[in-house]
């Protein structure tokens, strides 16, 4: 009875720890970091850094919204500290309820008047990159292929969509203009044909006009097998695994097979020694026989002779005594 309550207990304190939420997850506030520039737009990219009394907590990026949210431990006190290209500013708080902190970035920055943004970039054939910017007032864009292999260029909006088929390496120029000056966003997106994942790479110019130039190796995309490719592989895989089984298997009894050769050889060479020795046997006993049946035929003539000697004998013998009793009788009429 003992048992069982103990074991009643035991489940319950189970199914009690299995229902209620994780201590660390109880005891963890969201505070979200915004960060904005003065004219309202969000500000991506800017380091947030939280500062604990034992040092350095934990430190991350805002994202393209320019916020990032972050999970503080319960009733402790941080400061988080915001930075970006020169720019600081920083707050402590003690983490009650959840809270966005927003900070405006401050940064005095001087246009350029043409920017210029070189890339190298590797695309997969078939395949090529696109080119995302904020819609300008001009794009022009000019390609020059190494080894003159064809291709498209494409401009359309606030896209430029370069694309190969081939194997070369190409000189892009792509120039934006705009009528004022601001932070401007450029993204740039590779692609394949060959596979869905895209690489991209963002940044941020200052300026009335930007000019990438682009040097775009155009390489050949690695081979992804088909399904009937992996099936092949699959099976012959298979062969090669069902081959070396039954090599295996047949080793295995050859090994079990050899000493029981080794038996029979030995078994039969044991009986061709038995054979040889009851020929042995057969020849003794034909040898055998005839010693006998000419010993008795011997035997039985010298008794015949023997029995004519003696009775010749006793005949002799009997005459004699005849002879002599006739002769006393004789005397004894005179």
């Amino acid at each position: 009875m003992k048992t069982k309550f103990v074991t009643f207990a035991l489940a319950l304190l189970f199914l009690f720890a299995i229902s209620c939420p994780s201590a660390s997850a109880a005891s963890s506030v969201p505070v979200t970091v915004s960060c904005t520039f003065e004219d309202g737009r969000p500000a991506a990219n800017v380091l947030v850094e939280v500062y604990h009394q034992s040092g350095l907590f934990t430190k991350t990026v805002t994202g393209t919204n320019g916020r990032v949210q972050l999970n503080l431990p319960l009733n402790e006190t941080f400061t988080v500290r915001v930075s970006w290209f020169g720019w600081s500013d920083e707050r402590s708080i003690t983490v009650k309820l959840p809270v966005t902190l927003e900070f405006t970035v401050n940064v005095v920055v001087y246009p350029i008047e043409k920017a210029l943004v070189p890339l190298r970039l590797t695309t997969l054939t078939p395949g090529g990159f696109s080119m995302y910017f904020e819609k300008a007032e001009k794009v022009n864009a000019t390609v020059q292929a190494l080894q003159g292999t064809k291709y498209t260029l494409t401009i359309q909006g606030n896209t430029v969509t370069f694309r190969s088929n081939e194997t070369d390496t190409y000189f892009i120029a792509i120039n934006v203009r705009y009528k004022d000056v601001s932070w401007r966003s450029i993204t740039l997106s590779t692609f394949s044909d060959t596979t869905p994942q895209r690489s991209s790479q963002s940044m941020l110019v200052y300026s009335p006009e930007v000019t990438v130039q682009a040097v775009v190796d155009s390489v050949p995309a690695p081979h992804y097998p088909t399904p009937d490719e992996v099936a092949a592989a699959m099976m012959k895989q298979w062969q090669l695994l069902k081959n070396d089984i039954i090599k295996s298997v047949i080793q295995a009894l050859r090994d079990e097979v050899q000493p029981l050769r080794n038996d029979v050889v030995g078994l039969k060479n044991e009986t061709n020694s038995l054979v040889k020795n009851v020929d042995i046997l057969n020849a003794l006993s034909k040898d055998m026989t005839s010693f006998t049946k000419n010993t008795l035929n011997s035997f039985q003539a010298n008794a015949w002779t023997s029995i004519v000697v003696f009775g010749t004998i006793v005949i002799i013998l009997v005459l004699a005594v005849y002879a002599s009793s006739q002769r006393r009788g004789g005397e004894r009429e005179l």
